[in-house]
């Protein structure tokens, strides 16, 4: 018993060494990424600095109102071909002819 929670124990700690390994290793990036940017940024003067903030400010809110106002997810269902929404779960999968004559296909409808 003793012998199953030390390899246990053991492989959290490695768990827990790769885990901080990558933590490091990408906060090493972000502090790299953020230290080259403001290096950038600073050249500039507080009235640049203002309007490339005012720029960036705009152009995120113009992506978040796009994502919010085009349902990219429903252009596709749009094409021709057999991209179409199913009507309900215990109806045939191919589409009919004539919705008239609909049978049901569920396993709970069906009789044995």
């Amino acid at each position: 018993m003793n012998f199953l929670k030390r390899k246990s124990q053991q492989a959290d700690e490695t768990g827990e060494d790769l885990a901080r390994t990558i933590a490091d290793q990408i906060l090493f990036w972000q502090n790299a990424l953020a230290e080259k940017m403001n290096k950038r940024i600073n050249r500039y003067s507080k009235k640049r600095q203002k309007w490339l903030l005012w720029i960036f400010c705009v152009a995120s809110a113009t992506a978040f109102a796009v994502c919010l106002t085009i349902p990219f997810g429903k252009i596709t269902m749009n094409m021709q071909g057999r991209n179409y929404h199913p009507t309900h779960i215990g109806l045939p999968s191919d589409i009919p002819t004539n919705p008239a004559h609909l049978t049901p296909t569920d396993s709970l409808t069906t009789k044995k």
